[in-house]
């Protein structure tokens, strides 16, 4: 099993070891595409209004996410970068996922509470999505819209960038991953 989560990346020991718990009875071909379906790799990192980011799923592919059984239960086009801010903590435990608009330097930074109506019930989890680099609210809302249906959507706040950045800052422990509650 180490060559399987040395092969996929990982992020952090919980992951190792809930991976290790599901992947224990399955062939190593099976528990290679499992691995590579949870804990899609990070394909490049960039820095974005003094930001870093990694990107797992480039604009202009093809993200697609399958249950523990194989079945896909995700499958959408990928209009904008989609990934994660680095050394963060979201609602959810992961890392806080990021969605990078077309402007290089953005004044306000957009998140959307998103109400997880995913086809796996006993997966669904309510996390925040940034909205980066984005021009307007409506313009953040209607990317997000592309990648999510509407029932998705629970609503916005709206920070300026070094507002968050600050959060980022005050959430900062030493040797620990920063933890950011979007709302106030």
């Amino acid at each position: 099993m180490r060559a399987v989560y040395r092969r996929a990346g990982f992020k952090t020991e919980k992951t190792r070891l809930e991976l290790w718990y599901n992947c224990v009875h399955m062939k190593l071909a099976d528990a290679i595409q499992y691995v590579a379906a949870f804990n899609a790799p990070v394909q490049h990192r960039l820095s974005h209004s003094g930001l870093h980011i990694s990107i797992e799923h480039p604009r202009g592919t093809q993200r697609v996410i399958k249950n523990d059984k194989g079945k896909v239960v995700w499958n959408k086009y990928m209009h904008h970068h989609y990934g994660y801010l680095d050394k963060t903590k979201g609602r959810d435990g992961d890392e806080v996922d990021v969605i990078v608009g077309p402007l290089t330097q953005a004044k306000d930074v957009y998140v959307i509470h998103m109400l997880d109506k995913g086809p796996d019930v006993d997966a669904r989890q309510d996390e925040d999505k940034v909205m980066l680099g984005f021009p307007s609210a409506e313009a953040a809302k209607q990317a997000f819209l592309t990648q999510y249906p509407e029932s998705f959507f629970g609503g916005m706040s709206v920070l300026p960038l070094a507002a968050f950045k600050k959060r980022l800052a005050k959430a900062s422990l030493p040797n620990q991953k920063r933890k950011i509650h979007a709302r106030a």
